[in-house]
């Protein structure tokens, strides 16, 4: 009686929120809504937090997404989970939005689910749920049902004047409930469940973070190396005073300091080699002369 009181003042304090739920999901059309369940039967503890923890049910619109304006609604219910527990039967409680059920489709050939006779939630009536639409499970009822890892989606008509937007604000305010009967628990066991009128918040889309582009790293220009010169060369070992300037220095390099100019000198400057024209010229000069004084000898005599 405690569980139960509190569940329905939970529902009166959050009709007041309905304008603010309203806001929240105008601004996320693009993802579903998604909403959990209580149980409501409380027959096996461990039961009981399977289910409220892996048993959903996403509300969009026909494709899927979120456009409040939608006048179809589709009603996706999960067994997220690993442990063993099949959703047999599907309930909606509805004051005037829901018009009729137009198609029911799933998660493949494990699941198969037909619209049913009116029935009754079971434990229903300890919170007041009056059962609209009943959606059961085809034979073998927990084999066929939504098992983990598998879903099965209902899609509505919903009433004239009636759009996405006032579905969601029966949701939250209870106007509208949803419930299940889950079967084949790992005990062999079943529970009842109605939905909770709080949406559970859709996870923001991460903003991708953009990657930072390297910035060029120059490449250095090596420092030119100048080449070493020849260093003038100069002769002090004959006491000589011969500098040889290679292309400008005759006078001391070839005349008057041969020595030292390109006997010495060889070491930092150019060695003069003298032309063969002018070695000839030299020779014959020297001759010349020789005869020349042999000469004027014997004419003295």
């Amino acid at each position: 009686m405690t569980r139960l009181f509190s569940t329905l003042i939970g529902h009166s304090l959050l009709a007041a929120g309905v304008a603010v739920v309203s806001s929240a999901l105008t601004a996320t059309q693009a993802q579903a809504i998604q909403f959990g369940f209580s149980n409501i039967t409380h027959n096996n503890a461990m039961n009981e937090a399977t289910g409220e923890s892996q048993l959903f049910v996403d509300v969009t619109d026909a494709s899927g997404g979120e456009t409040l304006s939608a006048t179809q609604v589709l009603f996706k219910f999960s067994n997220i989970g690993t442990q063993l527990s099949s959703i047999t039967q599907l309930y909606w409680d509805d004051s005037s939005v829901l018009k009729n059920i137009i198609s029911i489709t799933d998660s493949g050939s494990g699941v198969s689910f037909s619209e049913a006779n009116k029935g009754n939630l079971p434990g229903g009536n300890t919170v007041k749920f009056s059962e609209d639409f009943v959606v059961d499970a085809n034979q073998p009822t927990s084999q066929m049902g939504v098992n983990p890892g598998e879903w099965v989606s209902i899609l509505f008509n919903l009433d004239p004047g009636k759009t996405l937007s006032n579905v969601f604000s029966d949701l939250t305010s209870g106007a509208l409930r949803l419930g299940f009967h889950v079967q084949a628990f790992g005990n062999e066991g079943s529970e009842a469940f109605v939905n909770n009128p709080v949406a559970i918040a859709p996870k923001p889309t991460p903003t991708p973070v953009p990657t930072p582009t390297p910035t060029p790293v120059p490449t250095p220009v090596p420092t030119p190396v100048p080449t070493p010169g020849g260093t003038t060369g100069v002769d002090y070992s004959n006491g000589g005073s011969g500098v040889d300037y290679s292309n400008g220095g005759d006078t001391d390099g070839d005349t008057g300091g041969n020595t030292g100019g390109n006997t010495g000198g060889n070491t930092g400057g150019t060695k003069e080699v003298p032309e063969p024209n002018t070695m000839s010229a030299i020779l014959l000069t020297g001759l010349v002369t020789w005869g020349f004084g042999k000469s004027r000898k014997g004419i003295k005599k």
